[in-house]
């Protein structure tokens, strides 16, 4: 059985890119999560929303999504591996259990004074940076470089 090392692999990973880049192909992936996202909110504007408030709404959406697309690209271009890590709520977990990757935004329905330790959702998951070894010998360090935003159950 053939083995290819993680290096060649990655390295194989970034050249491909960096090849499609060169082509300048367009990139469709955007526009077309844009258009599905809008669709969904659409239904939820208000009737007296005009044409101009749609079409600025649609443009923040579509920007939005194309920042989400590079910052993709630059994840899978880096020779470190870039994860985004949510919590599973439906798992009973407490918010003691992962603090050092979770932030509290809000409270289910309640007030901050409310609050309880139990996640009740996850709104955004965590961006985790976890450095490339090279030689595959050992795991290095991890790093939290954005914690998870997280809604916590009333008590």
């Amino acid at each position: 059985m053939l083995t290819v090392s993680e290096s060649s692999i990655k390295n194989w990973t970034i050249s491909t890119i960096e090849c499609v880049e060169l082509c300048k192909i367009q990139e469709t992936t955007s526009a077309n999560a844009a258009a599905a996202i809008f669709s969904i909110l659409r239904r939820n504007l208000s009737h007296h929303t005009g044409p101009a408030e749609e079409d600025a709404l649609h443009a923040n959406i579509l920007q939005l999504c194309q920042d989400a697309f590079q910052l993709r690209m630059l994840m899978r271009k880096s020779k470190h591996r870039y994860t985004v890590e949510t919590v599973q709520a439906d798992k009973g977990v407490s918010l003691a259990a992962v603090e050092s990757k979770v932030d509290s935004v809000s409270v289910e329905g309640g007030k901050s004074s409310e609050r309880s330790d139990e996640i009740a959702f996850a709104v955004f998951g965590a961006l985790v940076k976890r450095p490339w070894a090279g030689d595959g010998t050992a795991e290095p360090a991890v790093k939290v470089l954005e914690k998870a935003q997280v809604v916590l159950r009333r008590r």
